[in-house]
């Protein structure tokens, strides 16, 4: 029978809480593995594969993660439960996360102008909204 070392122990619990925190905020967040691999543009059997704790993930992705959610490493290695999403803090929606992420690659004056039309059909839409709140 092996006898496990104190570090073999520690890290089979880490890996143990990483792939529960893992599946858990990506859930959350109402995201398929397919939706949560594009962004962080990986496969989506890799992130199965980590849900399910059959492959290890580096630093700089668990770092990566831990932005994403807006949470400690800490807290997805299951060694502490505070988070440090504000508590006013809103999620994005997988589509919404892939749209910023998309905006953040462009030009300044690519996102001027998308800024612009963006304003405008918001602007738009309110004034359809105030049209029919008025007719109603």
């Amino acid at each position: 029978m092996k006898v496990l070392s104190l570090n073999e122990i520690m890290y089979s619990r880490e890996v143990l809480d990483l792939q529960n925190k893992l599946a858990e905020l990506r859930k959350e967040r109402n995201m398929s593995q397919k939706e949560f691999s594009k962004i962080f543009n990986v496969a989506q059997n890799t992130i199965s594969q980590w849900e399910q704790g059959k492959r290890n993930m580096d630093t700089e992705i668990l770092l990566k993660l831990a932005d994403f959610f807006q949470v400690t490493t800490d807290y997805l290695l299951g060694r502490g439960e505070a988070t440090i999403r504000p508590a006013n803090a809103f999620v994005l929606s997988a589509s919404e996360e892939l749209l910023v992420k998309k905006y953040r690659t462009l030009p300044p004056l690519s996102q001027e102008t998308l800024d612009t039309v963006l304003e405008s059909l918001y602007l738009k839409e309110q004034a359809c909204r105030q049209k029919k709140n008025a007719v109603s």
